[in-house]
Parts: structure tokens; sequence; C-alpha cells
């Protein structure tokens, strides 16, 4: 996965929409890879976004629109988009 580099906010959230999502384990630990974009991004510039799988309140799925709340720059909790 190759997306932009982009600031992340250091706290607050945004709602993104999946493009791809893949899981790995670092040192046992799973994590998702995920493409996304901002959504209402009329530009629809793909960046990509690395979350533990314990913050996912769902996992995450290509075509679904999610709330990423971020805490210190981190992704601290994916949940369902309203």
């Amino acid at each position: 996965m190759q997306g932009e580099t982009r600031s992340l906010p250091f706290f607050g959230a945004m709602n993104v929409e999946i493009l791809q999502a893949s899981q790995t384990s670092l040192h046992g630990d799973i994590y998702y890879d995920l493409m996304v974009v901002e959504a209402g991004d009329q530009n629809r510039s793909p960046f990509s976004l690395r979350v533990a799988r314990g913050v996912c309140a769902i996992p995450p799925t290509p075509g679904t629109v999610v709330k990423a709340s971020f805490l210190s720059g981190q992704v601290e909790r994916i949940t369902p988009a309203h």
C-alpha cells in the first residue's frame, strides 16, 4: 500500500472511507494497514494508516466509512461513522 504522506490530527477525529485493508503481525500484535481517503474529499487523495486491532470497534472492510479518532497523532479508535 502506498499513499501520500499526510499530517494526521494530533487530537480530534475524521471520517474516512477504507479503500484497502490488510492485516499484519508485529511482535505478536495484530495491526491493520489501511489505505483510506477522507470522506467528502473531492480530490480523493489516498493516504495510509496503521491501526492496532484492539482500537477497531468493527473490522476494517474496504468500502466502509468509519470515524477515526486521534490522540497524540495516533489512531485511538475506529468506530462506525454516523
